[in-house]
């Protein structure tokens, strides 16, 4: 045999297999012979528990740590039972009382006493006696109808018990035994019960400290035989957990690569352009709009001698003749203008510095035209 105690003749498994063969084993021996045919057929299209079929080659290593740990789960019950104290016999001077007052109870407990002394026939003879001497309600306990008749009767039997003792053994010694078994198992109950009592205390305690409402059913998991017998993985200490943390986040802080310019290729206008036939000249989107914009004719003003666009000048020398900072600047011009006094209005004011102002074609600004006045705008 092996250092194991195992015998030579069954192949030893390795550590891995043997750890599920130990484990299988002892829940096997646990819930019965149900639980390994359970196992079986579960085990017919994986490759978990091949060991518990005949033809595995562990199969023998598997039978033999049945039979061991039968053996081994046997001593330690037949080791149990042998200290567990037997059951001492029932206390015989220990009764439950109904109410009843002290001067009765007493009465009962010396007549129990004195039938008990002088024999049951003169039970009889003592009833009889007191009733005639008017003391019938007194003892109405001694007959067998009356409601302290049980209590009269476990009396009598404790003293007829006490002088037969009394009378069989000389001393106590005899009964020393008895009341160091009953002494020893009334400890031994105590005990337990104390034990019970701080383990129930304690799951109680652990109950009411769980936040209750702090938790979400998120889910469900059924766990079937197959479970109960199959290695889990080793748990993460808290080293690896940080390590975990601390990566995800240098992965989530990395920066992303820099994209490489693709070589640049043939602009796309220029390949637009040498498709258009030969002659034909092609602008850009708004260059049309943009150089109507940049050649639309000005107009010098005559108050404020800023270059106004020709569209603009209309609304611009409206608003200077509205406006009272320029009452001084109207005054010259009218003067400069109007040799007599003028009762003119701020429009006809308007319409004459207008008409003067494109007649004597006011200089424009570099870089623009100036639109010619027609004849019908003289």
């Amino acid at each position: 045999m092996t250092g194991d105690g195992i015998p030579e003749d069954i192949t030893v498994p390795p550590p891995d297999v043997r750890a599920v063969i130990d484990k299988t084993a002892e829940y096997v021996l646990k819930n019965g012979d149900s639980f390994e045919t359970r196992l079986k057929a579960n085990a017919d299209s994986t490759t978990k528990f091949p060991f518990m079929f005949s033809t595995d080659a562990h199969y023998p290593y598997y039978q033999w740590k049945l039979g061991r740990h039968q053996v081994e789960t046997k001593t330690p019950a037949s080791t149990t039972s042998t200290k567990k104290l037997p059951e001492p016999p029932p206390l015989e001077f220990l009764s439950e009382l109904p109410t009843v007052s002290p001067y009765d109870l007493t009465i009962i407990k010396l007549t129990a006493l004195f039938v008990a002394h002088n024999g049951d026939k003169y039970q009889q003879e003592l009833s009889h006696h007191q009733i005639s001497r008017g003391n019938k309600a007194q003892f109405e306990f001694m007959n067998t109808s009356h409601s302290l008749y049980p209590v009269f009767q476990v009396f009598l039997h404790q003293y007829k018990r006490t002088i037969e003792v009394l009378l069989q053994n000389s001393s106590f010694v005899p009964l020393l035994p008895d009341s160091y078994h009953r002494a020893k198992h009334s400890k031994l109950n105590q005990v337990q019960h104390d034990t019970q009592k701080k383990e129930r205390l304690a799951r109680q305690t652990r109950y009411a400290s769980v936040d209750w409402q702090d938790f979400t059913i998120v889910g469900k998991i059924e766990f079937d035989d197959i479970d109960k017998v199959t290695e889990l993985a080793m748990p993460l200490k808290r080293e690896d957990l940080i390590y975990r943390s601390l990566e995800a986040k240098a992965k989530a802080i990395e920066m992303p690569p820099v994209a490489v310019p693709a070589t640049a290729g043939p602009d796309p206008e220029l390949e637009a352009v040498s498709t258009v036939p030969k002659g034909m000249k092609v602008k850009s989107a708004g260059e049309s709009r943009l150089k109507r914009k940049d050649k639309e004719p000005t107009i010098k003003c005559p108050i404020t001698g800023k270059a106004i666009a020709e569209s603009a000048f209309d609304e611009h020398i409206r608003i200077l003749l509205r406006d009272p900072n320029y009452e001084q600047q109207k005054k010259n011009y009218i003067d400069k203008n109007f040799r007599y006094g003028s009762n003119l209005t701020n429009d006809e004011v308007y319409q004459n510095i207008k008409r003067l102002s494109r007649k004597r074609g006011s200089a424009p600004v570099p870089g623009t035209t100036v639109k010619r006045v027609g004849p019908s705008d003289k």
